[in-house]
């Protein structure tokens, strides 16, 4: 239990440093309303507007979000 919520604080902390920049987004696919992909740190990011599967997209980091960060494409 310790473990996890050491981890839990760690990938809240990584998230954290993200919000309010604009990241390069690898887009792999649209579930749920979302698009979602990686950024280059590995940063699992959620996001809404225009994309194609296997473009890069620049993405404007809102919040954290379950276990990434969400955002919109600029």
């Amino acid at each position: 239990e310790a473990l996890t919520q050491i981890k839990l604080k760690l990938k809240d902390s990584f998230a954290n440093k993200f919000v309010g920049t604009t990241q390069s987004v690898l887009c792999e696919r649209k579930r749920n309303g979302y698009w979602e992909g990686y950024t280059k740190e590995y940063l699992r990011v959620y996001f809404t507007g225009n994309a194609k599967v296997g473009e890069l997209v620049d993405v404007n980091i809102a919040v954290p979000y379950l276990d990434g960060v969400i955002g919109k494409i600029e």
